[in-house]
């Protein structure tokens, strides 16, 4: 079944309730990424033993799928205040519930009780709080078929995915709060704050270090459409990404209509998270000061290396 080994089948084909692919994760250490991001595949996860949230929904997605419901997940992402958090999610008499790997005592399993994907993620949102009682949720993405990355072997392969937490962060999203609810929240309580720093797991020395993700990078880029807007996203391998989105499904629907692209500006990040804010902060930006900001990276570039070289073209 989906070219999965009889081995890995087994395990999966015992977890067939949502509730027993949740109590699989539980039992599972977090994955605490210390020789740098990961984003192991469903396999990888069963060798290793060990995960985050996107590694945990993507195992939960193909436990799921194995017992007849579709792969999905679900992106919940927060403010520059926070990380984002990732679940699998499924149906059950209509009803939405979720999948969660987490390491704290909030953005756990949902049971499937809720009439909508955003009445699953609103559930999220009160405990979804930092250290400084700020509610920091904002958005979540529609529910995600792993399907469309079938033809890259995302269920059987033991190399990193990482083109589908790439994708997660390019798919639209949906805002949960207007600007007037966002400056009238109410920070959360003390009690609220002390509940949230419960852990389950704490990392050991030496050990639970998935070795897959030393030295991996983030970038931050821009591409120009042929129609001269301007596109920003994130990847870890550049190269491959621009490709996708001149020439692959798997490129966005925004550029898939607009090809060719070209890249006009990358920026390296040490992890997701970072590399996430800036993309935030520049999607902020007006087409005017995305233009500033690159011809400011081309200069830059130019004088460090002392050549002249043509400037890139005007928006």
């Amino acid at each position: 079944m989906f070219g999965l080994e009889k081995k890995e089948l087994k395990i999966l084909r015992q977890l067939n309730t949502p509730a027993k692919i949740q109590n699989f994760l539980n039992r599972m250490p977090m994955n605490f990424e210390k020789k740098g991001e990961t984003n192991l595949s469903p396999m990888s996860v069963l060798e290793k033993k060990t995960c985050h949230c996107t590694e945990g929904a993507a195992l939960a997605a193909l436990a799921l799928r194995v017992q007849g419901y579709p792969p999905l997940v679900l992106d919940l992402t927060a403010n520059k205040n926070d990380f984002d958090h990732v679940v699998a999610v499924y149906q059950k008499d209509g009803r939405w519930g979720a999948i969660s790997k987490t390491n704290h005592a909030a953005l756990r399993y949902r049971e499937p009780i809720y009439n909508s994907l955003r009445e699953l993620a609103m559930s999220y949102f009160h405990e979804y709080l930092d250290n400084r009682g700020r509610k920091n949720l904002r958005s979540f993405s529609p529910a995600v078929n792993l399907k469309r990355f079938d033809k890259l072997g995302w269920m059987t392969t033991k190399e990193e995915i990482d083109y589908i937490p790439e994708y997660l962060v390019e798919v639209k999203h949906f805002p949960i709060l207007n600007q007037k609810q966002i400056r009238n929240l109410r920070k959360a309580e003390p009690i609220e704050i002390e509940a949230g720093k419960i852990t389950e797991w704490k990392p050991e020395k030496g050990k639970n270090n998935p070795s897959s993700g030393k030295n991996k990078r983030y970038y931050l880029y821009i591409l120009k459409c042929r129609d001269k807007t301007l596109y920003t996203g994130i990847t870890v391998d550049l190269i491959r990404r621009i490709r996708e989105h001149n020439s692959s499904q798997l490129g966005s629907k925004y550029t898939a209509a607009r090809r060719p692209v070209r890249l006009v500006y990358a920026k390296k990040f040490r992890n997701r998270s970072a590399a996430s804010k800036e993309e935030y902060r520049i999607k902020r930006l007006s087409k005017k000061e995305k233009s500033e900001l690159i011809l400011s990276r081309f200069s830059f570039a130019q004088k460090k290396s002392g050549r002249k070289e043509k400037r890139p073209p005007s928006s």
